[in-house]
């Protein structure tokens, strides 16, 4: 194999993994490496290519055999910092990721490396100023926006990492880091349905991205949620029929059906707000929302249901007592409607029980 053949599979692997076919580009290298063992660059990309299928022992030893050959190229000690890191070896993942950065102090890519390292080893007043100085080399690329944003997010301030993220998406409209970045900075601000749009984007344009999801997943439940709702109409309806009560003398049974009455109009109220909030959201969300917010629609119903069928049991409870006590006509129906609907809610609070959420 020519010096040029080993270039071709060099660079058929880099295209390889670049879009992210990893399997693909181990096989292109290896054929390269069985020709030439030694050569760095085939080392390192193919070092890279078992970072991306989570091969970790052989990944590093392949990254170091690379070093050993070509001890002042920055790739192989940012590449190895990758290993290291993912490895739990946080001090020596830092010490990598600087010796990168000694080699290439005019590349983005060994400072961002730093500032990856620095973050997870929680020093964010150091990833901070990594994070200005990766800005101030390269104020153009879209990552560098993103970790300034990121280092934002580590500090609490969401208002200018919201900032931050909507310029990395003006340098790159399809990524979606930035999307889902920009997501968690407008859900810490309560800007729901703005986040639910941002993380919808970051699911669509990643749609393997299990982070994309759950964030879109926990942000729709927050959005949508009408339980406060429910409990402080639960709290004004036993609180108005009792001031009712006692203002119209009113009997124990026409407070307990005004109680009833307000907790049915809680539920249409519920219904009607969340519904309202869907159809603000823009057509193609409104559908994923739909798909994947049923089971949570579920849990709502059942929560609500569960503390109204409690109530119910004791009023059957306080029926059959009511029974001993007084043989009435109006007891006896009481007990009556308070069994049927005890039976009717029940049904509802088992048909609503958790299922699994429907996945895409």
């Amino acid at each position: 194999m020519s010096r040029d053949e080993i270039r071709v599979a060099y660079d058929k692997g880099i295209a390889l993994l670049q879009i992210d076919r990893a399997g693909d580009a181990l096989e292109v290298l290896g054929r390269g490496l069985n020709l030439d063992p030694e050569n760095a660059e085939l080392l390192t990309a193919m070092a890279w290519a078992q970072l991306k299928l989570g091969d970790l022992p052989a990944g590093l030893r392949c990254v170091e055999h690379a070093l050993a050959h070509a001890p002042q190229w920055e790739w192989p000690h940012r590449l190895r910092s990758s290993f290291l890191l993912r490895l739990g070896r946080d001090d020596d993942a830092l010490q990598e990721a600087q010796a990168a950065m000694r080699l290439a102090p005019e590349d983005p890519l060994p400072l961002q490396q730093l500032f990856t390292v620095q973050r997870a080893m929680k020093a964010f007043d150091d990833a901070w100023t990594t994070a200005y100085r990766l800005l101030q080399l390269a104020p153009e690329e879209a990552t560098s926006h993103i970790d300034l944003g990121l280092a934002q997010l580590d500090h609490k301030q969401w208002s200018a990492a919201e900032t931050s993220f909507r310029r990395a998406l003006e340098l790159d409209p399809e990524s979606s880091t930035a999307l889902n970045n920009l997501g968690v900075a407008l859900r810490n601000q309560n800007k729901n349905k703005e986040a639910i749009e941002a993380f919808y984007g970051a699911a669509r344009l990643a749609p393997q991205s299990q982070l994309a999801r759950n964030n879109l997943g926990s942000t729709m439940k927050k959005y949508l949620s009408t339980a406060g709702l429910g409990i402080i109409s639960v709290v004004i309806f036993v609180q108005v029929a009792a001031g009712i009560g006692k203002a119209f003398k009113l009997t124990d049974d026409q407070q307990t059906a005004i109680i009833f009455g307000g907790l049915a109009l809680s539920a249409v109220a519920i219904f009607v707000v969340r519904r309202s909030k869907v159809r603000r959201l823009p057509t193609a969300v409104r559908g994923f929302v739909d798909d994947v917010s049923r089971a949570e629609r579920r849990r709502l119903v059942h929560v609500i249901l569960t503390p109204i069928m409690a109530f119910l049991f004791l009023g059957v409870i306080c029926g059959v007592l009511g029974i001993v006590v007084d043989r009435s006509w109006e007891t006896i129906v009481g007990f009556t409607i308070a069994v049927i609907l005890s039976i009717v809610t029940a049904i509802f609070w088992w048909r609503t029980r958790a299922k699994p959420t429907p996945q895409r």
